[in-house]
């Protein structure tokens, strides 16, 4: 195929108005043949790109420590509550660094009721280890 028509098959590659499929029957060229032309060239395509939503992700970690917290609550603890406190610890330092990054990312700064929600659920964690007896 000649350079004049990849460019072609690359703008509308690029545009995102079409599937792979329906661009490989218009310029008769193979699904991998394009796959390897936009990976080899580097094509973006703003269709094709994923879309992360920090705040979605932020939610479903504070949504995963609740849960965390109430299955803890309820349920029979290792000996010492170690393990436990363990998880806890590696949750609640994964939530602080992602919020690290999405104010460093967003130039935002929390808003007085994440900030509210993230002091009480620490609160929650620090009463729960508390409770195992673990510092």
């Amino acid at each position: 195929m000649s350079d004049v028509l990849w460019a072609e098959v690359r703008a509308a590659y690029e545009a995102g108005d079409e599937s792979k499929n329906a661009i490989c029957a218009r310029y008769g060229v193979t699904l991998a043949d394009l796959n390897t032309r936009a990976r080899r060239n580097k094509w973006e395509s703003e269709l094709r790109k994923p879309v992360l939503e920090r705040d979605l992700v932020i939610e479903k970690l504070f949504y995963a420590f609740e849960r965390l917290l109430i299955h803890i609550g309820e349920k029979t603890l290792s000996e010492d509550g170690e393990k436990e406190a363990a998880v806890l610890h590696r949750l609640t330092l994964t939530m602080d660094k992602l919020m690290t990054i999405d104010g460093r990312h967003t130039g935002k700064q929390p808003t007085a009721r994440q900030s509210r929600e993230m002091i009480e659920l620490r609160a929650r964690i620090s009463k729960r280890l508390d409770e195992l007896q673990v510092r």
